[in-house]
């Protein structure tokens, strides 16, 4: 019998109930310059009828302070991801869940450095390196183009990250801040006889640079520009061959205007400005066949 969906002309004939039982403990030690944190945590699901499902999550961090703004660290962890609804029952034109998919898991180390603001500059640097295990992934394979989730293959990823900052020391300088991050991946998985929708398809590099500049009365420009390159290839629903995700960079800006008044000459709550998005009007794909949005502009005011 069809149930209705309340408030919204529509209905809907299937349905599965769902529940989710956590138990989580956590132990915090510090002493001197050592902060160390150490948690368990049990998650149990279960769909309709079924037994539960367990999945263990342990972690560890570990920081070490060197001084007042430095910090050396480390981190272990586990997480889970269950299948979604979509996953497991979905069943419409060429695509097909599998009621059979088990929970995903990986493996997360971190070891990494942090600097807090000196000299109006701050930043912190860490090396990663993830396993992945039971990846929930929709495949197609040669000849024949439905999609079908599975469990596939596992993923290592390693990886390097860095970001920074500077402010300024004052208001009035004509740059702000910057602030900027990198990104450098490297994974590593069997090879296949399958085409993945999107879990094998990584960020092999990215960085962003993000500038906010004074241009004085009462008048900012705040601009971003973003390169990124991914690991990956997809089906081309125009040719139906396999290619490769192409770099790509994208700009960003932020003209607005924050006046101030009064002896103090404090800010008012009060921004009117014009966005631009994708200045350069780059055409490029971060998922298969998604063609993302060209150049948009909008304007408007806020009132904080």
């Amino acid at each position: 019998t069809p149930v209705e969906v309340p408030g919204w002309p529509a209905s809907y004939t299937r349905f599965m109930d769902q529940l989710n039982i956590s138990y989580f403990l956590e132990h915090r030690y510090a002493e001197g310059p050592i902060r160390i944190t150490s948690c368990i945590m049990l998650n149990q699901r279960k769909l309709g009828e079924e037994t539960f499902v367990s999945a263990w999550s342990p972690g560890v961090d570990f920081a070490y302070k060197l001084g007042k703004l430095s910090t050396v660290y480390a981190s272990a962890d586990q997480s889970v991801r269950y299948p979604t609804y979509t996953d497991l029952y979905y069943a419409r034109g060429n695509a097909f869940g599998s009621i059979d998919l088990e929970h995903e898991s990986a493996l997360n180390l971190e070891l990494g450095y942090r600097r807090g603001v000196a000299n109006n500059v701050r930043y912190n640097a860490a090396i990663f390196h993830r396993r992945s295990a039971n990846l929930i992934d929709w495949v197609t394979y040669p000849g024949n183009d439905t999609a079908y989730a599975q469990n596939i293959t596992s993923l290592n990823i390693t990886g390097l990250e860095a970001n920074f900052g500077y402010y300024a020391s004052k208001r009035k300088e004509f740059i702000r801040s910057v602030v900027g991050s990198v990104i450098l991946m490297q994974g590593s998985t069997p090879e296949t006889n399958y085409s993945s929708l999107y879990a094998l398809d990584y960020l092999g590099a990215k960085a962003t640079v993000t500038v906010n500049n004074r241009l004085g009365h009462g008048l900012f420009l705040k601009w971003a520009l973003t390169a990124q390159d991914r690991v990956g290839t997809y089906r081309s629903a125009t040719t139906g061959d396999e290619v490769d995700y192409a770099p790509f960079l994208i700009a960003d800006a932020k003209l607005y205007w924050a006046p101030v008044a009064g002896i103090t000459r404090r800010q008012l709550p009060f921004q009117a400005f014009v966005n631009v998005n994708n200045a350069f009007n780059t055409q490029y794909f971060d998922r298969g066949n998604v063609a993302q949005p060209g150049r948009w502009i909008s304007t408007g005011f806020e009132l904080r």
